[in-house]
Order: C-alpha cells, then structure tokens, then sequence
C-alpha cells in the first residue's frame, strides 16, 4: 500500500510537477518556481470573483455619496480600479481577503495539486489553509519595493509582533521539518515575464528576523542582515507559482509594464493544523486524513465561510 507521500507524488509527477526538485530548492534556496500551475480557466475565474467584489464596492460607495467617473473604457476590472485610485486613493483596495469567499476562488485554494503539494511537503496529517490568503493589486507607480519575511505578516498583511521561538513553532525551523509551505502566483497581465518577485536566495536559513514596524504597522526589516545572501529577481508569467519557505526574505513583487493597468497577484500559506496552535489565527481544513468531515470539499462549503473570515 502507497503511503500518503509517495501517492501525492506520484500524482504531482502525473501533472508534470516535480516535487523532489521543489523539496530539494526549498531545502537549499528557500524558494522553487513551477511554471504553468494555475490555469488560464483559474485566472479568469479569480477575476471574475474581484470583479463582483469591486462591482459591490462601487455600489457602496455611491450609496455614500462617493460616486466612481468612470474612466474611457471603464468596463473591464483593471480600469475600474484605476478610476477608483485616482478619486478615492483612500478608499481603493490593495488586496482582498475575507471578501474571497465567493464563486471562483475555491479553484485556487482548493486546487487539489496545491494541496498535495502542501501535504508533501509539510509531511502533516491534516492541512489548513492559514489567515491571510490575499489576491493582491499592484497600481502603476505603486511604492516603492521594500523586504519582509511573510511569516511575520497577520491575516491583515501588518507585522505580527510574536517571539520568533512561537513563530518557529507554527510555521517551522530552519533546516528541520517544514510546518508550512507559502505560495505566491501572479494572475494577470497575461504578458511574458509580467511579473517579478525579488528573493534573497536561502535568507530563509536565518529563520525568524527580528522586524520593527512603521507607525502604519507595516513591517520593516533592515536588509543589512542579509547582506550575504544573493539577491536576485524572479521573472514569472501569469500562472507561473512561485513555493517558498515562511522565512524567505523577498521584496514587494513589481508588475510590467504598469501604465494604464493593474497587476493581479494571489498568495496563500498551507500549514500543519498540528503547529497551529501555536499561531492563533483563524484557518481553514482542506486536507485531513484524521477526519474528512474537518475539510472543505464543496464550492458552497468555502462560499458559507464567509461570515467566519470576516469575524
């Protein structure tokens, strides 16, 4: 009989994945690209679910009396936000994540080779899908790029001001069993080489960094501490995922070229429900081989979640 692992890869190796080449770069680099993962179909279902989401804030602010002119061809997402953050920079979203419990994003957070890859990797007996799964916006002349550790980062993107012994705890050590697996994919524009993401290759050996925090709460780490570290920019086409360690020191991805369009990006985390407990912060089941009834295993069922997500 095939043990849980070697199934798992043995169906990521069907789908042309190869799970010792991520494992292996993880192990070494802290990050491994997989071309191709989210489909075209994917994509264009995640922006049809920002596009409801944007269409329902347009309508709640013209209840008070923020009404959106909209730009010439304003029909599509990208220049409906555009418009948005031309006239109401305060009130135009850099990301959504509550709001994702709707039609169209259980494809990317449910995607079964995400979560066997999750399992693989983490070698856990039940899976969660941790706070702060995000489907970011990137706005022409956005600001400027700056470097953070994601397993700082809460369910808010802010710094999560915890002991690094707690954070190690939940998310794992360096050089020792992996507790969680991050994931990071931009969307659109569909363009070759759109997108790039800037990593500070095996930075994640340093494990938890000690950060400081902007009056805004944003984390700011002094990049002199990895001095030694090779910097370098991944360049990665819409669909293309990049698997990374918690403790992956990178910079804020940039999108090109950005003159009269948004870049759409998602990141999400998968961890050992086992090493939760440690991070107290909401979660969702989607793997367990304990108790299936735990998991999300229905569109509807992620749909219902929304009330949860938003307390």
């Amino acid at each position: 009989m095939l043990h849980q692992g070697t199934r798992a890869q043995a169906r990521l190796q069907e789908m042309g994945i190869d799970e010792p080449k991520i494992r292996r770069e993880l192990q070494t680099d802290g990050f491994s690209v997989v071309h191709g993962f989210l489909s075209e179909e994917i994509r264009r279902g995640v922006g049809m679910a920002c596009n409801t989401i944007i269409d329902k804030m347009l309508e709640s602010m013209a209840s008070e009396n923020k009404p959106i002119m909209m730009e010439p061809g304003a029909g599509t997402l990208s220049k409906k936000l555009l418009s948005m953050h031309k006239q109401y920079p305060e009130d135009s979203p850099k990301y959504f994540s509550s709001e994702l419990h709707v039609k169209g994003m259980y494809d990317v957070f449910l995607h079964p080779d995400a979560i066997d890859l999750g399992m693989d990797l983490t070698g856990c007996e039940e899976l969660r899908l941790c706070a702060g799964y995000r489907v970011n916006m990137h706005y022409p002349r956005d600001e400027p790029k700056k470097a953070y550790q994601i397993g700082h980062l809460d369910r808010f993107g802010k710094y999560l001001d915890l002991e690094p012994d707690a954070l190690h705890k939940a998310l794992g050590y360096p050089n020792k069993r992996r507790r969680a697996v991050g994931l990071w994919a931009p969307i659109a524009p569909n363009t070759e080489n759109g997108a790039s993401i800037t990593v500070y290759t095996a930075s994640h050996l340093l494990g938890a960094l000690s950060c400081s925090t902007s009056p805004q709460g944003d984390m700011q780490l002094d990049t002199s501490v990895v001095q030694d570290c090779k910097r370098e920019t991944i360049a990665l086409t819409a669909g293309d995922m990049l698997v990374y360690h918690p403790w992956l020191v990178v910079e804020k991805p940039t999108f090109q070229p950005l003159d009269d369009q948004v870049g759409f990006s998602i990141d999400w985390m998968y961890q050992d429900t086992a090493a939760g407990e440690a991070l107290d912060v909401p979660a969702h089941v989607v793997r367990s081989l304990v108790d299936m009834d735990r998991e999300i295993q229905e569109e509807e069922e992620w749909i219902e979640l929304q009330e949860v997500a938003q307390s």
